[in-house]
């Protein structure tokens, strides 16, 4: 091994002959380490660096450290473009030359080292001692080394102490290594109680070391107030105050008290009432002495024996006159006119199929009748005939011959169609729908973006789209019509929601009634996709769709379409089923009887 680094030098010395000095210059050596607190058995990368030498051709480094704590593992030049670089690690030397003058200044060499685990814990010194020349002239360099604190691979702490408001250490009994970290706050208690005059603490402490902190709690508005105290008093008009006072910071608290009001006593007359004019009473308030006046009506003439003068009739009043009992004048009053006693109403003329009727009544005292119209029953018609059928551009006409009067007469039918399918009336004033349009009806409640824009709204729906056509084009209703939908789940208006689905799935509530025989009119003004949604989310509008169904309508009908009801065939089923069995149970027993006769 000798022999090796002997080769080693001298040829680094023919190297550092072969050049022509340029000049010497002094550097300066530093060594870096990657763990400066390794543990026993810990592998460190010592990292060897340069400054201060521009011009040099050779180094040789030497390392001198405690083999008893260091084992060197490996050796590494960081220069490139050498002729030479070479680690002995036997000897614990490198060596590295180069052919012209190089720049050193940087990382040169990594050395990485492994602290055996019999080191004795503490610092532990590496120290590099270079040799540098630029040729044959040597560049003056210190040495450099860096200290290892050998610690435990499992420290044996002590306890935390504080080392200051944020944070605490605990050190190893063993190494002396110090571990530092952040304080552990508690939750917290409060160590004075805030009040409505001062703030309070509340004190944390760290659960490592004990240490505490504490943070100021603002005041309360939780006043301790003694009694209410009067501070003006209620009278019977005017309201009085009560005030109370914070025991502890003094705040005062003030509220109105009601005013009482009068306590009256009885009434007593000031002024008796007479014949002919008014008196008065009063009472006054115990409290306040406080007065209050009413009237009473004059008492009116009390006569004795009085004479009728004049005598009243229906309309009319009388006169009696007489002595009066209180005040002894004698004078004349009015007696109340009777008012009519009418009997029973009776015919005088009866209503025809045009014309109003009348009856009369009379009454029994002065024979004086008042009189009434009865309305015309109007005409009724025996086999009517449809003259024209109504569509929803022009009215229809329909005539028939009438059973009570036998006049043949007409009655207009309003612009309308409906739909046998879906069930769906169209009604309109005559000019909304153009001379030669058509209504179509869909029912389209399957379609999946019909399902996708009613889903914020309700699952259970039918929906139907309604077009209007002439000649093959589509065409708009000149103003308002009136769709009548149907309802043949009997919602009620709280679980109804009528709405026009636009194409682009915007949907649009319409306001509707419920009419008297269950179907709901929608006033719209455009075609569309209309359609009805259960908003209770329960029962109905679940019927088998007559799916894509399209169908036409141009003429009215007054025939309603109503949906079967499928619970009521149900029950028709099963009492059927019943009547059949009980039926073929009496055959039977009639046979077997009729057996047995026989025998």
């Amino acid at each position: 091994m000798k022999k090796k680094l002997f080769a080693l030098l001298l040829a680094f010395s023919i190297l550092c002959a072969v050049q022509i000095p340029a000049f010497a210059a002094s550097g300066s050596l530093s060594v870096s380490s990657s763990n400066t607190n390794p543990a026993a058995g810990d592998e460190v990368t010592l990292t060897v660096s340069m400054s201060g030498t521009e011009n040099a051709t050779s180094m040789a480094l030497t390392f001198q450290y405690d083999t008893n704590a260091i084992e060197i593992k490996s050796g590494e030049w960081l220069k490139t473009g050498s002729v030479l670089a070479d680690f002995d690690k036997a000897n614990n030397a490198a060596a590295i030359a180069f052919t012209s003058a190089t720049d050193l200044n940087g990382n040169l060499f990594k050395l990485v080292v492994t602290v055996k685990s019999s080191a004795a814990k503490g610092n532990t010194t590496v120290t590099v001692k270079p040799v540098v020349k630029n040729g044959g002239t040597s560049i003056s360099c210190t040495q450099a080394s860096t200290a290892l604190k050998v610690t435990c691979k499992t420290h044996r702490y002590g306890s935390w102490e504080k080392v200051n408001d944020n944070q605490h250490r605990r050190t190893c009994s063993e190494c002396g290594h110090v571990e530092t970290a952040n304080h552990t706050w508690n939750n917290g208690s409060i160590t004075k109680q805030p009040t409505c005059k001062d703030t309070g603490v509340k004190t944390f402490t760290c659960t490592a070391c004990n240490a505490t902190k504490t943070e100021t709690i603002a005041k309360t508005n939780n006043h301790t107030y003694g009694s209410w105290t009067t501070t003006k008093k209620a009278t019977c008009t005017a309201a009085g105050t009560q005030e109370r006072t914070c025991s502890v910071c003094g705040k005062k608290e003030s509220k109105s008290i009601a005013a009482t009001g009068h306590s009256y006593g009885a009434w007593k007359v000031s002024k008796e009432a007479t014949c002919t004019a008014e008196g008065t009473e009063m009472r006054t308030c115990s409290k306040c002495g406080a007065m209050e006046t009413r009237s009473i009506k004059a008492l009116g003439h009390n006569f004795l024996a009085p004479e009728i003068t004049k005598k009243p009739t229906c309309t009319e009043p009388g006169i009696e006159s007489g002595k009066c009992a209180r005040c002894g004048q004698t004078t004349t009053q009015e007696i109340e006119a009777l008012g009519h006693k009418f009997g029973e109403w009776k015919q005088a003329k009866a209503a025809t199929c045009t014309e109003n009727g009348m009856e009369e009544r009379t009454c029994s005292v002065c024979q004086h009748k008042e009189t009434r119209d009865i309305p015309a029953v109007g005409h009724d018609f025996e086999n009517p005939v449809m003259v024209k059928e109504a569509t929803i551009s022009s009215t229809g006409l329909m005539e028939g011959k009438c059973k009570r009067c036998g006049e043949t007469t007409q009655e207009v039918i309003p612009c309308q169609a409906k739909d046998e399918v879906t069930g769906i009336r169209i009604e309109a004033d005559e000019g909304v729908f153009s001379a030669g349009s058509t209504a179509s009806f869909s029912d389209v409640s399957t379609d999946e973006s019909i399902k996708t824009a009613l889903n914020d709204f309700g699952t259970n729906f039918k929906a139907y789209t309604i077009d209007f056509v002439k000649d093959g084009t589509a065409v708009k209703p000149n103003g308002e019509y009136n769709l009548i939908l149907p309802n043949s789940d009997y919602l009620t208006e709280e679980n109804i929601f009528v709405c026009l689905i636009a194409a682009d799935g915007t949907v649009t509530e319409k306001q509707f009634e419920l009419n008297e025989d269950g179907t709901i009119s929608v006033k719209a003004a455009e075609a569309g996709t209309y359609a009805v949604v259960n908003k209770s989310g329960t029962s109905g509008l679940e019927s088998e769709p007559n799916t894509n169904t399209t169908t036409s309508a141009g003429v009215g009908s007054d025939t309603d379409v109503n949906t079967p009801n499928r619970n009521g065939n149900t029950i028709w089923v099963i009492i059927a089923i019943i009547a059949a069995i009980i039926i073929a149970g009496g055959i039977i027993v009639a046979i077997l009887m009729k057996k047995r006769k026989n025998n």
